[in-house]
């Protein structure tokens, strides 16, 4: 290696246009260093140094040879001004497509009164590690109490075909007032010297990970942002998703919920009924029939939630009035995602599928009512805990199920073994009166 290097010095040399100082008692400049590497598609500050500080603005214009520029590289700051009384001055190279075969080679153009240091030619050439694409998963998300969250990374010669041969710690960027509320896992906190939060990309893996909890002392509806802090993580690159927003709330029912909210519609009801319709189900026995259904949220002087529903529509055969308390996510649709102790990231099919108010991958917050008709049915009552989804998106109620006994609708749907939380969740949307 020292061998090549002296091999790119002595080349460099030769290839920079270097104009010619007297070596007298002129004060000398230089670069800092001989070599400079950088990550592809990132950029690295050059400094060019003189020997003692400047009695007036110093200009020194920096030449270069090699690789070409603008397809190889870009340089940005060219010519330097080293300020009068300072020693230093500094230049930046973005690498767009340097080789190991094709690096940059950077001279320097003696200003007047200077003489050459031993530095005289530097060399700018790709770093061997391959340079790291992030994009987060999800942009934005509800918080109660914790979250775990995930960054999808690619390289940018590897794609999704990425495999590290051990773990990466990625630095990040919290901003908003709320930030100070944040509490990492003991996971994701500091490593050796390097401060922060971090997420950690495990070897071999292609998704990083990093996990927060809120302390006390945040409002409800507070907002935080995370991005990857690419100044401490030279290797990074954003990709798509460059930054999340997270809203936080304290593990219980938040205020928002509180009040009178109106049943609007089951999404995509015609979808339902056609799925049911393809398993030879009787559509109209399925519990979309709630027009005038409400239900309403109080809060007593202890804290505790209450649901209330009124008794019209086919929702009253399963609600009963139930304390509400926030739970564990259970019977999660496909491909849904756990983050929080009572949060999960979900896409429902039918939600999505709706023209009129069309929602795609979202924060669903769990709750657990104290009492429900487990059986679902107006002939017939079971009376015992259930889980349930409540949910607040664009300031309307959203209400999904998931948990209750065999129903006397959906019987070919139905399977026993596994609650099917799109076909049997009914999501439905609820209006605040």
């Amino acid at each position: 290696m020292f061998r090549r290097f002296l091999t790119f010095v002595a080349a460099a040399a030769a290839a920079v246009t270097i104009s010619s100082c007297e070596k007298d008692d002129k004060p000398t400049v230089e670069f800092e260093k001989s070599l400079y590497t950088v990550y592809a598609k990132r950029s690295v500050d050059v400094n060019v140094v003189i020997s003692e500080p400047a009695t007036e603005n110093v200009t020194v214009q920096i030449t270069t040879a090699g690789a070409t520029a603008g397809t190889d590289f870009e340089i940005t700051g060219n010519p330097v001004t080293i300020k009068a009384g300072e020693t230093t001055g500094t230049f930046s190279v973005k690498n767009l497509n340097l080789t190991d075969d094709k690096p940059l080679n950077l001279g320097i153009e003696c200003p007047s009164g200077y003489s050459l240091g031993t530095k005289f030619v530097t060399i700018v050439t790709p770093d061997p590690e391959e340079t790291l694409v992030y994009s987060f998963l999800t942009t934005k998300a509800d918080v109660l109490g914790s979250y775990v969250a995930n960054i999808k990374v690619t390289g940018v010669t590897s794609g999704d075909k990425l495999s590290l041969g051990e773990d990466v710690i990625i630095p990040l960027r919290i901003t908003g007032d709320a930030a100070q509320y944040v509490v990492f896992d003991s996971e994701t906190k500091a490593v050796d010297k390097t401060p922060g939060p971090h997420a950690v990309l495990k070897a071999g893996k292609s998704t990083a990970t990093f996990k927060f909890s809120l302390k006390d002392g945040f409002k409800d509806g507070d907002k935080i942002g995370v991005t990857v802090d690419t100044d401490e993580a030279v290797r990074f690159i954003p990709g798509d998703n460059e930054s999340a927003e997270y809203t936080l709330y304290s593990v219980k029912v938040p205020d928002a919920i509180l009040g009178t909210w109106k049943f609007s519609k089951v999404f995509a009801k015609d979808e339902v009924d056609y799925f049911f319709e393809e398993m030879e189900d009787d559509p109209g026995l399925l519990p979309l029939k709630n027009e005038g259904f409400t239900l309403t949220f109080s809060k007593d002087d202890s804290g505790v939630v209450t649901v209330t529903p009124n008794d019209e529509g086919d929702f009253a055969n399963y609600f009963r009035e139930a304390t509400v308390t926030p739970t564990e996510p259970m019977n999660l649709i496909a491909k849904g995602t756990i983050i929080g102790k009572n949060t999960a990231t979900e896409s429902n099919m039918f939600m999505e599928a709706d023209e009129e108010d069309s929602y795609g991958t979202h924060t669903n917050m769990y709750y657990k009512l104290s009492a429900a008709n487990r059986a679902f049915s107006k002939d017939k009552e079971v009376i015992g805990e259930s889980v349930i989804v409540f949910t607040i998106l664009d300031g309307k109620l959203v209400t999904e199920f998931r948990d209750y006994d065999k129903p006397p609708f959906g019987e070919n749907w139905w399977d026993d073994s596994a609650f099917s939380s799109e076909m049997f969740g009914f999501a439905s949307l609820f209006v605040k009166q």
